[in-house]
């Protein structure tokens, strides 16, 4: 790899890493390898729900 994207992903791996985390906790705890409804508004709707869930699971 270059330099310059080593140093790219130095800089914003604990972002990164804050993100990956609040995934991972949405697929082991609410299922969501794969969506349940077809649709876009659905699984919009599906995904706001589990993320309340993680924000809830958090505090």
């Amino acid at each position: 790899m270059h330099p310059l994207q080593t140093q790219m992903n130095q800089a914003i791996a604990t972002l990164r890493y804050k993100v990956e985390q609040g995934f991972g906790t949405m697929k082991r705890k609410f299922h969501l390898s794969r969506a349940r409804s077809f649709g876009a508004a659905k699984t919009q709707a599906q995904m706001a729900w589990a993320a309340l869930g993680v924000n809830l699971l958090r505090r």
